[in-house]
């Protein structure tokens, strides 16, 4: 914040500067004016005006040459008057400039520049015209003028005129120019330095990410099924545990020559419970292993392993068998690639 500070302090310090010696010179101006020196007052307004542009310095010069006979600057000071008015949106400037030009418009003298032949370059007064200026009538003040004209490898052109206080047209053709020796030829113009064109670097092309694995509803039905597997295995396995507890009671209630009724009671059940368990294993199984196999081919699922030649779920071969062996009671599974 210090830095920014010290950075604007002497920006600001050297406008108001600019703008109290604008404002001096033209004070200076208006006071030259009243004394009717207008050789030293309009050079005033003129760098017044530099400092610090105004529509009021403007209108204070275009008065200051209009009053010393020099229409077409006076002119040109209303014109350029118009035209910043018109941009600080200040219309009785704009039209107080504007009347004035209209006033000073029918005293001006203006002269047309033509050339017969194509020239290289062409001066009034020591300044270069732009080309767009040949042709067209440009308004020049009273005394005495000069206009150039060069072409490489011809002589140079003159031509003084005079212009007087009366309003005129003036005409100035520049003939054919004739062969020169070289000394009045205009210096060339800069040469054009072409920067050679930037090289990009070389675009790597980049293989597009392979497409996400579709996703498919037959894993989540494969888990569901693969759960009520488990289910029936759960249940398959209570049962036989159950058959081995009844089967174990009945024995002690048994003999060669029969069973008492408790021991019957036993036997009955330890049977309903082995069959219920064989038939929990039997449909358990078959559900964990339909729901094994359903998850494992589903898209998004393993399939990509078995792209990959890691896993074939097509050959993929389950089989499940109860065991009802009173000893070890469960579920055998087997399997095959």
């Amino acid at each position: 914040m210090v830095l920014a500070l010290g950075i604007a302090e002497p920006t600001a310090a050297e406008a108001e500067d600019d703008t109290a010696r604008a404002e001096t010179l033209f004070q200076e101006g208006r006071k030259l004016v009243d004394e009717k020196r207008y050789g030293e007052a309009c050079p005033k307004f003129a760098a017044s005006h530099k400092l610090a542009p105004a529509v009021g310095t403007l209108l204070n010069l275009g008065d200051c040459y209009q009053r010393a006979g020099l229409y077409a600057s006076a002119w040109l000071r209303f014109v350029e008057a118009i035209g910043l008015a018109q941009k600080l949106n200040r219309p009785e400037r704009e039209r107080a400039a504007r009347d004035r030009a209209m006033l000073v418009e029918p005293k001006l003298t203006r002269v047309t520049i033509t050339a017969k032949d194509a020239v290289l370059e062409v001066k009034k007064d020591g300044v270069v015209l732009d080309e767009a200026s040949l042709g067209t009538p440009i308004p020049v003040d009273p005394g005495n003028h000069v206009i150039e004209a060069r072409a490489r490898g011809k002589k140079a052109y003159t031509h003084p005129f005079v212009v007087t206080d009366e309003p005129q047209q003036i005409r100035v053709l520049i003939p054919a120019l004739g062969p020169g020796d070289g000394k009045d030829d205009p210096p060339l113009p800069p040469p054009v330095v072409k920067e050679p064109p930037k090289k990009e670097p070389p675009r790597r092309e980049h293989a597009p990410p392979p497409p996400p694995e579709p996703k498919s509803p037959l894993r989540t039905v494969g888990l569901v099924v693969a759960g009520a597997g488990v289910v029936g295995v759960g249940v398959g396995t209570f049962f036989g545990l159950r058959a081995m507890s009844k089967w174990s009671d009945s024995k002690t209630r048994c003999d060669a020559s029969g069973c008492d009724s408790v021991g019957y009671v036993a036997a009955t059940d330890a049977k309903g419970a082995g069959t219920v368990s064989t038939i929990g294993f039997v449909a358990g199984g078959a559900l964990l292993a339909g729901g094994v196999v359903m998850f494992l081919v589903a898209p998004g699922g393993d399939a990509k392993a078995a792209r990959a030649g890691t896993l074939t779920p097509e050959g993929l071969t389950v089989g499940v068998a109860p065991s009802i062996d009173p000893r070890a009671p469960g579920v055998l599974a087997t399997g095959r690639f």
